[in-house]
């Protein structure tokens, strides 16, 4: 067998770079899942300016979109002037800063500041920086984590380095997809971002015939119960 019957045979998995998928061109190539996951909520929070994805409308009536990427940002700063100035040594448990190139570092971020909030409130009063909680709104915090949480669980477990998670794809893509369903009690800000987020789903996160068929040589689901009777596999 040569070295091109090989390469064949297998299936690599690379993030979505156009010069990966470029040289892979002529091969068998799966877009990693925790890679896509993170494409489609950089589009979603508009947190690429390159975002050619259902790009913000700027008279767009909903300006509480405006105060969670402030909120966010300030969020940022904050971290940012509590390491610089020790402060965040001094709390219970020091709020993490989020890494430009890792979402889920800022669910984690907005995390560690509600768990601390109280403390932080406090240490920023004692030291006259209350200006840097001017553009943190807790409410749209609170918001954030529950939209970025059912993301987070994905991510989890669809990055196992030891054992393969294809199999698990379409059934975190299909908790995603419903996760992103508008409920009558949604307010207005997570009602928006789930509409973005659902079309960017759609649009980044392709389900094919090899992530059904991984579903179904799990011996849970041979059943394919987790699939809409029309489109059960012939």
């Amino acid at each position: 067998m040569t070295l091109r019957d090989m390469t064949q045979r297998c299936y690599f998995v690379t993030d979505q770079g156009s010069n990966v998928k470029s040289a892979l061109t002529n091969f068998h190539r799966f877009p990693c899942a925790y890679h896509t996951i993170a494409t489609v909520l950089r589009h979603t929070l508009q947190l690429d300016s390159l975002s050619r994805i259902l790009p913000m409308d700027r008279n767009c009536p909903v300006m509480k979109f405006v105060d969670a990427i402030r909120t966010v940002f300030a969020m940022k700063s904050l971290v940012g002037y509590l390491k610089r100035s020790g402060l965040n040594n001094k709390l219970s448990t020091t709020i993490e800063q989020a890494s430009k190139t890792r979402w889920n570092s800022t669910l984690v971020m907005l995390q560690s500041f509600v768990s601390t909030e109280k403390e932080v409130k406090s240490i920023i009063k004692i030291h006259e920086q209350e200006k840097r909680l001017t553009d943190i709104d807790v409410c749209v915090v609170a918001d954030l984590i529950h939209f970025l949480k059912p993301f987070q669980d994905a991510t989890k477990a669809l990055e196992g380095e030891l054992n393969p998670t294809i199999h698990q794809v379409y059934l975190w893509w299909s908790v995603l997809k419903t996760s992103m369903n508008v409920e009558p009690t949604d307010n207005q800000l997570i009602t928006f971002i789930k509409s973005r987020g659902s079309y960017v789903l759609l649009q980044k996160f392709e389900m094919n015939i090899w992530h059904k068929l991984a579903l179904f040589f799990n011996p849970k689901f041979k059943a394919l119960v987790a699939f809409i009777v029309k489109k059960n596999l012939k």
